[in-house]
C-alpha cells in the first residue's frame, strides 16, 4: 500500500502554472463572492508575455503528450481524478466563492460580519466536483479501437434555406 505524499493545495493564494512552475504577475485582481459580496483572494493578472509563455509550454507539452501511450494517459487522468476527489471540499468552497453555488449545510465564518457564521449551501458545489471526478473516471474506461477512414470518396454538402 503506497502513501500519497502530495501536499494539500491551498485555496487562498493563486498562481499561474506555466511549464510546471508557479509564477506570479506584477498586477493582480480579485472577484467578488456573489453570496457575501466580499472580495475573493487576489489572482494573477496575466500580460501578453505570460500568455505567450503558457502557449509555448502547452505546445511543448502537447508534443510530448502525443507520444504517450493510452495506458499512461489513463493512469494520469485517474491520478488527476483522485487528486480532485481528495481536494473536493476546497474546490466546492471555491465554487461558492466564485459563483455563489450552494454547498450543503456547512457553515463558514464570514469575514467582517457581526453575525457568527455565514451559511453557505455546499451540496450543489460538492455535486459538481463529484460529477467532474465521475466523468474523468468514466472516460478512462472507454476503449479506443482503431478505425481506418477511407479518403478516396468525395463527400458533398448542400444547404437548403427555407424562408
Amino acid at each position: 500500500m503506497s502513501t500519497d505524499t502530495t501536499p494539500a493545495i491551498g485555496f487562498d493564494t493563486f498562481y499561474n502554472v506555466i511549464n510546471g512552475k508557479c509564477t506570479t504577475t506584477p498586477a493582480t485582481r480579485h472577484g467578488i463572492d456573489p453570496a457575501t459580496e466580499e472580495a475573493n483572494p487576489e489572482v494573477p493578472l496575466s500580460q501578453t508575455s505570460d500568455v505567450n509563455d503558457a502557449v509555448q509550454a502547452a505546445k511543448s507539452a502537447a508534443s510530448s503528450w502525443s507520444g504517450t501511450t493510452y495506458a499512461k494517459r489513463r493512469e494520469a487522468i485517474l491520478a488527476f481524478a483522485e487528486s480532485l476527489a481528495r481536494e473536493k471540499d476546497g474546490f466546492a468552497k471555491l465554487l461558492t466563492m466564485e459563483q455563489g453555488k450552494s454547498v450543503g449545510r456547512r457553515f463558514f465564518p464570514r469575514k467582517n460580519s457581526t453575525s457568527h457564521c455565514h451559511h453557505l449551501q455546499l451540496s450543489f458545489a460538492h455535486h459538481e466536483v463529484d460529477g467532474g471526478v465521475h466523468w474523468l473516471r468514466e472516460l478512462t474506461s472507454l476503449e479506443l479501437g482503431e478505425e481506418t477512414v477511407r479518403e478516396d470518396e468525395k463527400v458533398g454538402y448542400s444547404h437548403v434555406s427555407r424562408a
